[in-house]
């Protein structure tokens, strides 16, 4: 859709929310002008998706409310975002409004917990921590303190490649635009080149099949294990539906190799901790989001994130965990006086 046309739309949309419009108005309008200007917001904008947008409004505007200097924070999120914006690909500048929105979402659900005077760090080419703020204490005390968001993202799947897979085909095959691929499989981590060329081989091969039909195709996993996937094709609208039974003989989650995203996570951890080692405050506060393809997260893996930051920091270091851009668990403490 040309901008003069998704201009207007977006604007009309965005007067509806005026807390999303103030914090990220400035990147939709920006990625309007983009050569493919698709991007998960603005499709909620134009397809007025209202849980979401009324979700994104409320963290927005507590966020409004918890920062110290509002239009610094915009500053902050629109220099962030704005190369992104201008020429990245739906993927990427989703995956960067993310980022951000965890950002928001993480300074909105700690402002509910007893932190506040958010202030956003003005954008640096050293990167540093990203706000300065003001925990309070159960006896009455303050104690600055300095906040690091970090993101991990969910990874590029199973479900991403056969996406990618039936985009290119449908270059060729434009017939694929009415064929729906439903991929039933249970783990869903990043995958392989391997991997990736057999479910590009996979689907190559689908414009053929007659409609419906089924297939299986089997992965090579971590440590020799086989990952099993059913592929079925009907008629539709050219989309990729997963779908993960569960109960009975199939697992019911997390469908992730948790090892792997606990090596990730303390990756993660350390370069963050060396970023907030320039706090000038006691405390450092590290809220850490985890994006997993099923929404899920095990205690256990929370469990032993937060024992490996005790023996690797002890107070000096809080971790404060979010799932999906929620509030999961987390306890900064002071002198022992004070919980988030």
């Amino acid at each position: 859709m040309p901008t003069s046309e998704v201009r207007p739309q977006v604007d009309a949309a965005l007067e509806k929310y005026p807390a999303i419009d103030r914090l990220f108005g400035p990147l939709i309008r920006l990625r309007c002008g983009a050569i493919d200007p698709r991007s998960f917001l603005l499709d909620q904008l134009l397809s007025s998706a209202t849980n979401t947008l009324n979700l994104w409004e409320e963290r927005s505007a507590s966020f409004g409310d918890a920062v110290v200097d509002v239009d610094a924070a915009v500053q902050k999120i629109f220099v962030e975002g704005q190369g992104h914006a201008r020429g990245d690909t739906p993927r990427q500048f989703d995956a960067r409004l993310k980022d951000l929105f965890l950002e928001v979402s993480v300074v909105s659900e700690l402002a509910s917990r007893g932190v506040s005077s958010f202030t956003p760090l003005p954008p640096n080419k050293k990167k540093t921590y990203d706000f300065g703020c003001v925990v309070h204490g159960d006896a009455g005390r303050t104690y600055d303190a300095c906040l690091e968001v970090k993101n991990l993202r969910s990874p590029l799947g199973i479900t991403d490649a056969f996406v990618a897979a039936r985009r290119t085909l449908a270059v060729s095959q434009p017939n694929m635009s009415r064929i729906d691929i439903v991929v039933t499989h249970h783990w869903d981590n990043t995958l392989s080149d391997d991997q990736t060329a057999a479910i590009n081989s996979l689907v190559e091969g689908l414009s053929e099949s007659d409609i419906p039909t089924q297939r299986r195709l089997q992965l090579e996993g971590v440590d020799q294990s086989t990952i099993d996937i059913k592929v079925t094709l009907k008629w539709g609208q050219g989309r990729v539906v997963q779908t993960r039974p569960i109960g009975g003989s199939y697992p019911t989650g997390p469908f992730i190799f948790e090892d792997r995203l606990f090596d990730k996570a303390i990756s993660t951890i350390e370069r963050a901790a060396q970023q907030l080692a320039q706090c000038p405050a006691g405390m450092r506060l590290l809220a850490l989001n985890f994006d997993t393809p099923d929404t899920m997260l095990s205690s256990d893996l929370a469990i032993r994130l937060q024992k490996y930051v005790h023996e690797r920091w002890a107070d000096s270091l809080n971790l404060v965990l979010f799932l999906h851009y929620g509030f999961l668990e987390g306890s900064p403490t002071a002198s022992g006086d004070h919980h988030v």
